[in-house]
């Protein structure tokens, strides 16, 4: 007897009522827009200190060179939806080291508040026992203002162009701490990432193209493969997600 469920009328129009017939949908566009938005959220910390990097590195993903392969979604049956894909990525990596500056400002910032406040209440009281002995003896001769006035704009001014210089200084100061910040960056190869296989056997090649000196290059190159490499990987499960998802 045959079961009228598992019949399908068929169309002379071809179309696939319902979803019920095998049908697949080519998703390879949508996954390299997508895998371009998602990789670059990937970083990882590294503790291991160097010169150029007193306290540690900070390796992330820079951008997505290429994504090769295919990927699509498969219905069949209404309502059964699998994802499929086999895809070969290649991305760009770079270390940079943390910013211990900014973390030392940050720690030091409520003791140096608080030195201020000291500083500036000394100070008043100070002004203050000054102006209560010599209120008299400030009080410059009438003919003797206009000096007075004419010595307190050229101190103003002298501040003011010290000031400026100072400004200056720092400027040029943190633009040379910049242009030497050391930044090692490299490749990293993603084979065969398949929805056929455990992701945790997936081939990836790491390389360190420029920066650096060699320990350095050796030190970050194992960081990308054991930490860098999980939080790739991380971002890769969720877009295998939203492939199921479609």
């Amino acid at each position: 007897m045959v079961n009228l469920r598992w019949l399908v009328e068929s169309r002379d129009d071809g179309r696939n009522v319902n979803g019920w017939h095998w049908s697949e949908v080519n998703k390879m566009e949508w996954t390299k827009q997508r895998l371009a938005e998602l990789l670059p959220a990937a970083e990882a910390c590294s503790a291991a200190a160097s010169e150029a990097a007193p306290s540690g590195w900070v390796a992330r993903v820079k951008r997505v060179k290429s994504v090769t392969g295919e990927a699509m979604l498969t219905t069949r049956k209404g309502n059964k939806r699998f994802g499929f894909y086999d895809l070969n990525v290649s991305l760009e990596w770079e270390a940079t080291p943390v910013p211990a500056a900014a973390t030392a400002a940050a720690a030091d910032a409520p003791a140096a508040a608080a030195a201020a406040a000291a500083e500036a209440l000394a100070g008043a009281s100070l002004e203050c026992a000054a102006g209560e002995g010599t209120e008299e003896a400030a009080q410059p001769a009438s003919g003797g203002s206009g000096s007075a006035e004419a010595a307190e704009g050229a101190t103003d001014g002298e501040a003011a162009a010290a000031a400026g210089g100072q400004a200056d200084a720092d400027g040029k100061q943190e633009q040379a701490a910049a242009a030497a910040v050391v930044v090692v960056s490299g490749t990293m190869d993603v084979k065969e990432f398949g929805s056929g296989g455990d992701h945790d056997d997936v081939e990836i090649t790491v390389v360190v193209s420029t920066g650096g000196n060699a320990a350095e290059q050796a030190a970050l190159k194992r960081h990308a493969e054991v930490a860098l490499w999980p939080a790739v990987l991380l971002q890769l499960e969720q877009y295998v997600r939203e492939l199921n998802a479609c």
